[in-house]
């Protein structure tokens, strides 16, 4: 499960490239694509370093004037179905 302490990266190793204000991926090794909305763009951008899940809430919530507690009930759960999909990788 994510917290708001962990530390969350991109998986590099997955093709992107913008399409309008929105983000098409591809897993070539799953021969799957993903396509992000603005939001989604915005948090694959920022998890180019290593982020910690409280500050990229932080960033999220002052970009896009939404309270701390709706954006970790929308962020979280994305974050872990990311996680689970390969999409983004967790600090140990």
């Amino acid at each position: 499960m994510i917290t708001e302490s962990a530390l969350v990266s991109r998986n590099d190793e997955l093709l992107s490239a913008p399409v309008g204000e929105e983000l098409a991926m591809m897993d070539i090794d799953a021969g799957t694509y993903y396509v992000l909305d603005d939001i989604g763009s915005f948090i694959w951008s920022s998890l180019a370093e290593p982020t910690c899940v409280a500050d990229l809430l932080e960033r999220l919530q002052e970009r896009y004037d939404v309270t701390a507690r709706r954006c970790s009930e929308d962020v979280l759960p994305l974050l872990e179905h990311l996680h689970e999909k390969g999409i983004v990788r967790v600090a140990t």
